[in-house]
């Protein structure tokens, strides 16, 4: 089941109802489809049928009307304020903020598929921080994050060093992400942190928190090692995890390893040690960890693994490729290699 289909199932049961709905959804201009969901509504008493009929008359609405509709609007959920369309308004002003003008970046497009919404934003973190605060606290918004469907940030830093980019506007949703099914966070030379912690580019936990936020988020893609308590907690759904350690390593192989949290995972892609950064100068992950990994019940579903940027010899690498046979591709570190290793940044698959 696609997850706009679970999205109207679990929120409009009734298929009467559903029906209607997406009619209106996919035809908004249609008076006469409203007219219809609101008769349907008001045979049940339902004080929505007042204010779909209220949104049919549209520009005819006499101020009172338009009072009225604000008080009956606080009444209604946001998967149904969504659907019939009445939260483009909201995304049409956030666009506006998100995107000062006279620049190239920041860009913002939010797309609706009958209710739930994907969001891509792609920024400079040093030019655009307001605007990408003022975006994340939308996201978080009581009336939006249960709406939301996919959010993919392209968040660029600069060349030398990293720059850190916080998560916890997101964290702050109090309703959650109960149909997120993906978060997408790229970009060079940034990691997730707290910058007024002692060890900011340790990401703190914040994609633990939006884990369990989203109970239903299939894939995580984040420019940060999670640290322990992301492998913690009740089991969760999440198929794809794509993770660039970046600034530290957070020991999440090991940690992962020894976890049982994600049954379904089916896909890893796992980059250590920055390729910019010599072994003796970053955290990276000892060989012994990726074999404890690939020997682990955490491995059960998972198909496909990508290891890049370990610190191992060829001989590890062999190691590895006997504990698996198949789906798995390592890359060394760039620096890694010695003279009689052969060629910096072997690849073996």
């Amino acid at each position: 089941m696609d997850r706009v289909t679970e999205f109207l199932e679990i929120e409009f049961p009734n298929t009467e109802e559903r029906a209607m709905l997406l009619g209106i959804a996919t035809s908004p201009t249609d008076k006469t489809a409203k007219l219809v969901y609101a008769d349907w509504l008001e045979d049940r008493s339902d004080p929505r049928g007042e204010y779909v009929r209220l949104l049919a008359e549209g520009k005819k609405l006499a101020p009172r009307g338009t009072k009225r509709l604000a008080t009956l609007r606080k009444k209604c959920s946001p998967a149904w304020l969504s659907v019939i369309g009445e939260l483009h308004t909201e995304f049409a002003d956030i666009k506006t903020r998100a995107e000062p003008q006279g620049r190239r970046r920041p860009k913002f497009r939010a797309t609706c598929d009958r209710g739930l919404w994907d969001i891509q934003y792609s920024c400079d973190l040093m030019s655009a921080d307001g605007p990408l605060v003022s975006v994340l606290a939308f996201l978080a918004r009581g009336d939006i994050a249960p709406v939301i469907r996919s959010i993919r940030l392209d968040v660029s830093g600069t060349a030398s060093g990293f720059m850190v980019l916080e998560l916890k506007l997101l964290t702050k949703a109090k309703t959650g992400f109960a149909y997120l099914e993906a978060l997408e966070i790229q970009g060079m030379g940034v990691t997730i942190g707290d910058s007024a912690a002692l060890f900011p580019y340790e990401e703190g936990g914040q994609l633990a928190k939006i884990l369990a936020l989203a109970p239903r988020l299939k894939s995580l893609i984040g420019p940060s090692a999670p640290n322990v308590a992301f492998c913690k907690g009740a089991g969760h759904p999440l198929e794809v995890l794509n993770v660039r350690a970046g600034a530290g390593t957070q020991n999440f192989i090991r940690n992962l390893s020894r976890s049982t949290r994600f049954p379904d995972l089916r896909e890893l892609v796992y980059d250590d040690l920055d390729g910019d950064t010599f072994p003796d100068q970053g955290d990276w992950t000892p060989f012994g960890d990726f074999v404890a990994f690939l020997r682990s019940p955490a491995m059960a579903k998972v198909d496909k693994v990508q290891l890049t940027g370990i610190v191992a010899t060829p001989a590890q690498i062999r190691e590895l490729k006997k504990l698996r046979a198949k789906g798995l591709t390592v890359r060394r570190h760039p620096y890694a290699a010695s003279a009689e290793d052969g060629a910096d940044g072997e690849e073996y698959d």
